[in-house]
This record gives C-alpha cells, structure tokens and sequence, in this order.
C-alpha cells in the first residue's frame, strides 16, 4: 500500500529575534501552507510579517525592520494529524 499525500506538510518555525537593548526573544510555532507544500523563503516572510503585527516593536522603540533576527523552518516528520472532537 502506497503513502498517499493529499494534506499538506506542516513545518515548524523557529523565530530568534535580537533587539538591540533588550534580551533576544525565542518564539516558535507552526505554519500550514495551503497547498502541499510552500518554499522556505515564503514561510519565513510571513510568519515574520504576522509576528510584527502582532509584537509592540513600535511602542518600545523599535524598528522591526532594523532588528537582528534569525529564521529557520523544518518540515514536521508527520504522516497525519489529528484535532481533538471533543
């Protein structure tokens, strides 16, 4: 029996972020293309487009475009997920 792929891959993504003056902040988390699979350039502009939206960089003076960061994606070794029904 063949493996059939007909979800998409998940990957995890690891976010180091270095602002200068303040401590380097590690966040990671999982992104799921729509399609079967998306290039790590692609994954890596988005998630870093939803982390600045959704961290205060401005109101502590920071400019998230000048700030050190460092991104890395990793496919999940996954032949299915499961969602609790419950």
């Amino acid at each position: 029996m063949a493996k059939v792929e007909k979800f998409p891959k998940k990957y995890l993504v690891k976010v180091i972020v270095r602002p200068e003056g303040y401590n380097k902040l590690v966040l990671e988390g999982i992104f799921v293309p729509r399609g079967y699979t998306c290039n790590a350039n692609k994954i890596k502009k988005q998630c870093w487009e939803y982390l600045c939206a959704n961290i205060d960089f401005k109101g502590n003076g920071i400019d998230p475009d000048k700030v050190e960061k460092e991104i890395t994606v990793k496919a999940i070794p996954a032949d299915f997920m499961v969602v609790e029904d419950k």
